[in-house]
C-alpha cells in the first residue's frame, strides 16, 4: 500500500512539474506574441513596405498557433493532474 501511495505522489509531482513547464512556455509565448503584435501594429502605422508587414503578420500568427498548441497540451495535462490527486 505504501508503494502505491509513493507512486501516486511521484506521479502527481511529475504531472505538476510538467504542467508548470507548459505554463512557463505559454507565458513566454504570450509575451512573444504581444511583442510581435506590437511590431505588426508599428509596421502598419508606419506604412512599412508590404514585405515588412507580411513578415510581422506571419510572426504574430506563428505565436498564435504556438499558443493554441500549448493550450491543448495544458488541457490534456489537467485531467491527468486531477486524476492523480
Amino acid at each position: 500500500m505504501a508503494e502505491s501511495s509513493q507512486q501516486r505522489i511521484e506521479q502527481t509531482q511529475n504531472n505538476v512539474r510538467t504542467l508548470r513547464q507548459q505554463l512557463d512556455k505559454f507565458i513566454q509565448a504570450t509575451d512573444q506574441q504581444q511583442a510581435a503584435l506590437r511590431r505588426l501594429h508599428a509596421a502598419w502605422q508606419g506604412r512599412q513596405p508590404a514585405h515588412v508587414q507580411e513578415k510581422s503578420l506571419k510572426e504574430a500568427l506563428a505565436y498564435s498557433m504556438a499558443l493554441n498548441a500549448l493550450g491543448q497540451k495544458i488541457d490534456q495535462l489537467l485531467p491527468q493532474l486531477e486524476g492523480s490527486l
